[in-house]
C-alpha cells in the first residue's frame, strides 16, 4: 500500500468508522461480540499459519471458485468488498479487474492480510465484523464471501448486510459448505462421524489442535487423494469423483493442510442445500441466484 493511505479512500461510502494509519476500523469493533467469539478466534490462529503469502500455492484451488462468473466480467470502475478477507488470498486475485477492494475481517489475520496486501495500492484492510459492515447503503457494486458466513451464528444477518451495501443489480460471489444433498448415503454417514470429530478437535489448545490437523491431512488425506488417482487410472473420472476427498486430486499438500484445519478445527459450521441458500439468499433482497454444477458446493452467485 502507498503511503497516501487517505488519499486512496473514498470516505463517502463510509459510515462509523476510524482510520488508523494504515487500516479503516468499525467503531463496534471492541464492544462485546455478540457472534461466535470462539470462531472469530479460531481464524485469526488458522490465518496466522496458514498466510497464503505465495498465491501460486492454492492457484489451482482458486480457478474452481470462477467459473459461473470469471474474473474477467468484474468491471475496473467497481468498488467491491470481500467480506472475511482472512490473508487476503481471494482480494488479491481479484484486484487487477477492479477499481478498489476493501477487505474486511474482524481477527488478526487483518495483520496478515496488511502484509499480503501491502503493494497492493488498490486494497484497504477493513477491521470489522460481517453482521454490522460500515458501509453506507447502496455504495459498493460486488461482494465476495467464500468460505465465511457458514462459520458465523448470524448468517441471514450477514447476507442482509452484504445486500443493504450493494448498489441495484450488484453482484454477490459466495460459497457455502454443502449439506451433501448431492451424495450417497455412504458420504453422509462419513460425514456424520467427520462432525463428531471436528466437535473434539475444535475444542484442543492451538498447538495440538494444528498438529492433528496436520495428522489428519497426512493420513486420511492424502491417501483418499491417492486412493482416488488410482481408481481414475483404472475405472475412470465418473467412479473416482464419487470417492471422499478426491476433489483434492489437484491440490497440493499445503491446501489440505489448511483444509483439514479449517474443517476440523473450527468451532461452528453450518451447512446448506441448493434450496436452502436459494430460500435464505432471497429472502434477504437477492432477486436471482446462479450456482456453479462444479466443486467445491455451493459457489455461485446472487443478483441484487
Amino acid at each position: 500500500m502507498n503511503n497516501n493511505f487517505e488519499d486512496i479512500i473514498d470516505k463517502s461510502i463510509f459510515q462509523n468508522v476510524i482510520i488508523r494509519n494504515n487500516f479503516i476500523q468499525s467503531t463496534d469493533i471492541n464492544i462485546q461480540y455478540t457472534g461466535n467469539a470462539e470462531t472469530v478466534k479460531s481464524f485469526g490462529e488458522e490465518w496466522n499459519i496458514f498466510k497464503h503469502s505465495d498465491l501460486s500455492l492454492t492457484e489451482t484451488a482458486a480457478k474452481e471458485y470462477f467459473d459461473v462468473f470469471p474474473l474477467e466480467q468484474l468491471n475496473k470502475n467497481w468498488i467491491g468488498v470481500d467480506v472475511g478477507c482472512g490473508t487476503g488470498r481471494w482480494a488479491r486475485r481479484i484486484s487487477p479487474y477492479v477499481k478498489t477492494l476493501y477487505g474486511v475481517d474482524p481477527s488478526e489475520a487483518i495483520n496478515i492480510f496488511m502484509e499480503n496486501t501491502k503493494n497492493d495500492d488498490n486494497i484497504i484492510p477493513v477491521k470489522a465484523y460481517a453482521e454490522n459492515l460500515p458501509f453506507q447503503d447502496k455504495s459498493i457494486d460486488f461482494a465476495l464471501s467464500y468460505g465465511v458466513l457458514h462459520h458465523i451464528e448470524k448468517t441471514e444477518e450477514s447476507i442482509a448486510e452484504i445486500n443493504r451495501i450493494l448498489k441495484n443489480d450488484g453482484i454477490f460471489l459466495f460459497y457455502f459448505y454443502y449439506n451433501l444433498d448431492n451424495r450417497s448415503f455412504l458420504f453422509k454417514c462419513i460425514f456424520l462421524i467427520v462432525n463428531i470429530m471436528r466437535k473434539c478437535i475444535s475444542k484442543f489448545p492451538p498447538f495440538l489442535k494444528k498438529i492433528t490437523c496436520d495428522l489428519l491431512a497426512a493420513f486420511i488425506y492424502l491417501p483418499c487423494v491417492i486412493l482416488a488417482k488410482i481408481v481414475k487410472l483404472i475405472f475412470g473420472e465418473k467412479l473416482a469423483e464419487k470417492l471422499p476427498l478426491s476433489s483434492y486430486r489437484n491440490k497440493n499438500f499445503y491446501i489440505m493442510r489448511n483444509d483439514s484445519l479449517d474443517r476440523f478445527g473450527t468451532p461452528l459450521e453450518k451447512r446448506y442445500s441448493k434450496e436452502q441458500l436459494t430460500k435464505l439468499l432471497k429472502d434477504n433482497g437477492f432477486k436471482n441466484v446462479v450456482f456453479s454444477n462444479n466443486i467445491p458446493y455451493w459457489h455461485g452467485y446472487a443478483v441484487k
